[in-house]
């Protein structure tokens, strides 16, 4: 990339380094970019939607709102970093050793960046990558995971840069239609986790994530009031419940996103004119319905996005060790009909780019279906032609309306959970937040075990039965 093109925009204070030490502002949105593998093409221009964010701004309270950006580009060996406003970006703080290493440590420093120079009554942390879910190192498909895309080229190429310098952007650089023609280095072939970096070779797992985040909220001296994942396929029980204890909300995706991601421009304008209004939950929806807002003007059909309230995922773990506990419990009266049940309750539940990851909501819905048939026919068992009748034992049908009951809490429960959720037509039958649930125990990533979901219920033990 040309240094014409990361300079898009700048003032001439770009490379002065600057003591910005103020007073509390009322937001500091920490945008954490690792770039260095093959969407670094759309760090420059999620930064520029910054910029065009805060010039859009109405009566802007630039003041208010601190958006710093650390980000790791492949060119070069260093860690970038920035404070954007509507005048540009100013680099401040930036590090001579390349991100990448030690993604956990890395991580905590950019917090403490943000902190010691851009203290915030509330704080903001975006992952900005591609996005492996709750599976860590694990196989991608090159062409569908945060992948470009010629219309999202050209709708913000031709808006920022004109039509000749889009053009010649892409001749130089190769960029084709084909999206699976742009590889992804070496890791793509051993997996990854998020904040892949092709030039080290490693990513940040979700036991990372989790080590980081715990640090983070004691240098912020608070839980997170936000984290997000502008990255694919993190809106999951498992990385929720991960980060539970280190943050109030999450924004994520349940499928892939395409290589723009999410929509700056239209976050950063209704907060910079009005920071006061924005409490996280309220930032939460705007951070939704922008994504929705700018997808539904593309052909883009199977965009998620959605916004998840970490205060009850508590709640939502304790409902699905039940639902395990009474699958298990039903399992040990009738193996064979509860299995067969199972089995077509994930084929009729919504799931994604990685089937393996599956909507909680729509797993309910089924297996509430199934079940509730299974607890008609146990009711309405007839003896065979030689008069012998097999009973279950005593526990199974006590056992079914446990389930059954505790499936239509957890309907309901998720609905609390996921306070804001938009789709794409594509996508319907999402509804938030996903779970776990690959279609045989052969297919149990190695990673997952580890997971504190995995450990802290039988979730597993149902997935291994099956």
């Amino acid at each position: 990339m040309s240094m014409n093109l990361r300079l898009i925009l700048l003032t001439p204070l770009l490379f002065f380094q600057v003591n910005l030490i103020t007073a509390n502002a009322e937001w500091s949105i920490l945008v954490y970019m690792q770039a260095d593998n093959n969407l670094w093409e759309f760090a420059d221009k999620d930064m520029v939607e910054i910029i065009k964010g805060y010039q859009k701004s109405a009566f802007g309270d630039a003041v208010n709102v601190n958006t710093l950006v650390q980000v790791d580009y492949p060119q070069d060996k260093k860690t970038w970093r920035f404070k954007i406003d509507g005048a540009g970006k100013i680099e401040h703080g930036s590090l001579t050793q390349e991100m990448g290493e030690h993604p956990v440590e890395e991580l905590v420093a950019s917090a403490e960046w943000v902190k010691g120079n851009y203290p915030a009554n509330h704080y903001a942390v975006v992952l900005w990558n591609h996005g492996s879910g709750i599976e860590d190192y694990r196989k991608i498909n090159t062409g569908n995971v945060r992948n470009f895309n010629s219309i999202w080229m050209d709708i913000f190429d031709t808006d920022i840069l004109g039509v000749d310098k889009v053009k010649n952007i892409k001749e130089n650089n190769n960029i084709k239609n084909n999206t699976n023609d742009i590889g992804l280095g070496d890791l793509s072939k051993s997996g990854r986790g998020i904040l892949y970096d092709d030039s080290e070779k490693t990513c940040l797992t979700n036991q990372g994530l989790s080590i980081a985040l715990s640090q983070i909220k004691n240098i912020f001296g608070k839980k997170i009031d936000l984290v997000g994942m502008d990255a694919c396929l993190m809106s999951m029980v498992e990385v929720a419940y991960e980060i539970k204890d280190y943050a109030d909300i999450l924004v994520a995706s349940q499928e892939t996103e395409p290589g723009y991601g999410w929509n700056y421009s239209g976050i950063i304008a209704p907060l910079v004119s009005a920071p006061s209004v924005f409490t996280s939950e309220n930032l939460a929806r705007l951070i939704v319905a922008s994504y929705a807002n700018f997808y539904e003007t593309t052909d883009m059909q199977n965009y998620t996005q959605s916004a998840i309230s970490l205060n009850f995922m508590d709640q939502l773990r304790d409902n699905i060790e039940l639902v395990s506990l009474n699958v298990l419990e039903c399992m040990g009266c009738k193996s064979t009909i509860v299995k067969k049940a199972l089995r077509t309750a994930r084929l009729n539940s919504k799931s994604f780019e990685t089937a393996s990851y599956v909507d909680l909501y729509s797993l309910y819905f089924a297996l509430r279906a199934e079940f509730t048939k299974l607890r008609h026919d146990a009711e309405n068992e007839q003896p065979t032609c030689f008069g012998f009748l097999s009973k279950p034992s005593p526990n199974y049908i006590p056992a079914l309306d446990q389930l059954v009951l505790h499936l239509n809490e957890g309907i309901g429960l998720i609905q609390n959970v996921v306070f804001a959720n938009v789709v794409g037509t594509r996508s319907n039958g999402a509804h938030g937040i996903s779970i776990y649930y690959p279609f045989s125990t052969s297919s149990i990533h190695s990673s997952y075990p580890k997971t504190s979901f995995a450990r802290n219920t039988h979730w597993l033990n149902v997935l291994r039965s099956v």
